[in-house]
């Protein structure tokens, strides 16, 4: 958590919304979903920018769609940057959209927690094998769950944004939720975990 700083966060009164990505451009990350919900808030006069973060296969692609989409004035699509440059850019972010359906335990995820970030992530409806990422997102606390379209994320940026209060709360609730999560704490819990399985044994 030293790494990432509580952020204050300006409230976006005045000044465009600011999205993130963070992570591998593969396929199955499903990064294209982000570009058309945000394609569709076009007719809403949402202002808003969009940092997708990282490299991959699929990096050529999505400049294709978002030039396709004419989105090129509201997306920024950075490639690889440096640890430093990808915390700055978490730290002057709103909101990450977790467009993967099925992620394991993400780091991604907490990093923007940390950087008060709230979270709205995929998170495919049953039968679907559910994300790990809705371990960490309380819908209403710290961000949002929604189904994989990109109308339903569409839907889930239209709700956050209705009530201006409801961003900022969801910024702090995530923080919080990634102090839990704190390297010093999970290993204090492990060593006890461990000195527990060995009094058990020995007993």
């Amino acid at each position: 958590l030293e790494q990432f700083p509580e952020p204050a966060k300006d409230p976006p009164r005045d000044r465009p919304l600011q999205f993130i990505w963070v992570g591998r451009l593969t396929a199955h990350k499903q990064v294209e979903t982000a570009l058309l919900a945000l394609h569709g808030l076009g007719q809403d006069g949402l202002r808003y920018h969009f940092h997708v973060v990282g490299t991959g296969a699929e990096l050529p692609r999505l400049r294709s769609v978002a030039q396709g989409l004419k989105l090129t004035e509201n997306v920024t699509l950075h490639g690889y940057v440096s640890e430093a440059r990808k915390r700055e850019l978490l730290a002057g972010a709103d909101c990450l959209l977790m467009t993967s359906p099925r992620e394991g335990f993400s780091i991604a995820t907490l990093e923007a927690m940390a950087s008060g970030c709230a979270v709205l992530a995929a998170n495919p409806a049953p039968p679907a094998v559910p994300s790990a990422v809705a371990d960490l997102v309380e819908p209403g606390v710290n961000g949002a769950l929604y189904t994989v379209e990109p109308e339903a994320l569409t839907v889930a940026i239209r709700e956050m944004v209705a009530v201006p209060e409801r961003l900022a709360d969801w910024q702090r609730a995530a923080r919080k939720t990634a102090e839990r999560y704190d390297l010093g704490k999970q290993a204090n819990k492990l060593a006890e975990f461990y000195e527990r399985c060995r009094q058990e044994r020995s007993a």
